[in-house]
């Protein structure tokens, strides 16, 4: 029949509601102190984990001012390659004007020249029309005496080659203005084709511009996720830390509560003091009920009365009081296996494991049977008396729940024997 129980508790009792318990015995000291080694290695794993991501984050960081040193280097350059850009169009431009002034200035040239020809061709072609020798001759006759002959014949000398020298000299000057064309053409060509080359090199500048910025985001991003990495292990860590310091404190607990059962009886009961009943032959028992439990059930529940010096007999009972020995089939049949003590309110309401709830059964037992009960009264009655003052409360409200363990214990001790 199922029972409510109320829980009753000493000093320990109540730290033990509060904090997560096992089963009071050197094994589970034991489990708990590999438990506490496998969760140091979890830590020393967590901090190496964090020391390589910080490692990996330091190389990440060099990395990245050495990506922005060399976005600074290309900026810079970039700015050069358009300083020169600009300079050799501007030569270009001012090239292009002497180009243009030395076509007007050949033009000029040409146009006089041309001139220059046509005057002596009409001369030439009048000397041909009216003879080559008559206007020489006219000029030589008109002269008053041979001094004034001799100044005519050289002025007509002086007159023929002034006019030679000076179609010579504008060809000459022709040529010149040519020759200076073609080579400012040439400087011309010369700068488009630096200019081509720093236009080249601009466009080189920028793409390598662009694959830098690409490698700097790539590079943040991968800052960003090993920040992330290290922030998610450290709180690993303290979830860790948590971890290892209640385990600590749970292996503590168990050493005091050992320590406990070491310095005193406990139960002053022999009847109901623990002694070794096989738990096969309690296995069997309960089978025969229609019981759910396991051997390693059943095998538990007698270690956590060993810890606690409480008859096994007497822990079995009370599963058979409270949930009928948790019949197989029965609804919720793996919660009410883990709680079939009914330990604070019922199975359905503290959701915990066999062993503590075992622990917390056992405990109140052992803390209600430290004080013997008065002359005539059965001992396991005495549990649930009001007037056993030990600890706070009774185990459950049901007044006929101590006359319904008793029972099962009675059949249970028949049993085994």
């Amino acid at each position: 029949m199922k029972r409510k129980m109320i829980g009753v508790a000493l000093g320990v009792s109540v730290s033990l509601a509060m904090t997560s318990v096992h089963p009071a015995s050197a094994d589970t000291l034991d489990q708990l102190h590999k438990q506490i080694k496998q969760v140091h290695k979890k830590k020393d794993a967590a901090k190496a984990e964090i020391n390589q991501q910080k490692s990996k984050l330091d190389t990440v960081r060099e990395h990245w001012n050495q990506a922005i040193q060399k976005m600074n280097e290309l900026t810079n350059e970039i700015s050069s390659t358009q300083h020169q850009i600009t300079e050799k169009q501007s030569h270009i431009e001012q090239t292009q004007q002497k180009i243009d002034q030395l076509k007007k200035e050949i033009a000029a040239t040409e146009k006089r020249i041309k001139r220059r020809n046509e005057l002596l061709t009409e001369r030439v072609r009048y000397m041909y029309k009216n003879g080559s020798s008559v206007p020489y001759i006219q000029v030589l006759l008109r002269a008053q005496s041979f001094g004034d002959l001799i100044d005519r014949v050289y002025a007509l000398n002086l007159i023929v080659k002034q006019d030679k020298r000076l179609l010579d000299n504008q060809m000459a000057d022709k040529k010149k203005l040519v020759a200076a064309e073609a080579n400012v053409k040439k400087q011309l060509d010369s700068l488009q084709h630096q200019l081509n080359d720093l236009n080249h090199l601009k466009a080189q500048l920028h793409k390598k511009q662009q694959q830098q910025k690409a490698l700097i985001q790539q590079l943040n991003s991968e800052k960003n996720q090993v920040q992330s990495n290290i922030r998610h292990q450290q709180e690993a860590l303290k979830s860790i830390q948590s971890k290892l310091e209640k385990l600590k404190e749970q292996a503590e607990q168990q050493k005091r509560i050992l320590a406990s059962h070491r310095s005193s009886s406990s139960v002053v009961v022999a009847a109901l003091r623990y002694h070794p009943i096989s738990p096969e032959k309690l296995y069997a028992f309960v089978k025969n009920k229609g019981s759910a439990f396991s051997l390693n059930d059943i095998e538990t529940i007698c270690n956590v009365a060993k810890a606690y010096n409480v008859n096994p007999a007497l822990m079995i009972a009370i599963t058979g009081q409270e949930l009928n020995f948790v019949q197989e089939g029965t609804p919720y049949e793996a919660m009410k296996l883990a709680n079939p003590f009914d330990v604070f309110g019922s199975w359905a309401l503290y959701h915990t494991t066999l062993a503590q709830s075992a622990a917390y059964a056992a405990e109140i037992i052992q803390v209600k049977l430290s004080v013997p009960p008065p002359a005539g009264e059965d001992p396991i009655i005495w549990i649930n008396d009001l007037n056993n003052h030990a600890g706070l409360g009774v185990y459950a409200t049901d007044r006929h729940w101590a006359y319904g363990v008793r029972t099962f214990f009675r059949e249970i001790q028949a049993y085994v024997s």
